[in-house]
């Protein structure tokens, strides 16, 4: 009668080539995502009422921005990666806001070192329910295509996000 141990140890050369079946192959995981964060100084916004003295009282809408995510997967085209970056936002409606409706302006810019390479303006639109005067939004998704090779992986970039003033 064979040991349990002896068992063991003949069912583990089957199961260490069952595995190999199951694992990945080469090149099949997402690659690296550029960082994405806001650009510092343009992470938070205040709109005032014109020609009001910028203080709480004159405040039409204030934002901030909660976060910047994305994921990332090989593009299309060889040589590239496909990035799809959301945005979280929230919202406050001040006292001197006209309506309860605002198109608020923001972009993506994809950087590599210092040198900005693209940059995209979008709308998100803000629309506070009656009674609620702060919301949480999340943008619609933006892609971006970056270029990468052996030499150059999505890492390198990076991706800054803020309000457009």
């Amino acid at each position: 009668m064979r040991s349990n141990s002896s068992r063991v140890i003949w069912a583990l050369p089957a199961l260490l080539a069952l595995s190999g079946c199951l694992g990945p192959d080469r090149d099949q995981f997402p690659p690296v995502c550029p960082q994405a964060q806001a650009l510092p100084g343009a992470a938070d916004l205040a709109l005032y009422r014109p020609g009001g003295r910028h203080d709480l009282t004159d405040v039409q809408i204030e934002g901030s921005i909660l976060s910047a995510s994305g994921k990332c997967e090989d593009g299309d085209k060889a040589g590239t990666v496909a990035a799809t970056l959301t945005l979280q936002m929230r919202f406050q409606r001040g006292p001197a806001a006209p309506t309860r409706q605002a198109n608020i302006p923001y972009f993506v810019a994809v950087a590599q070192g210092d040198a900005i390479l693209n940059k995209r303006l979008f709308v998100q639109q803000v629309t506070f329910p009656q009674n609620v005067d702060s919301v949480v939004l999340t943008g619609k998704p933006v892609s971006l295509i970056l270029p990468v090779g052996a030499d150059r992986s999505a890492g390198r970039y990076q991706v800054w996000v803020g309000f457009q003033r």
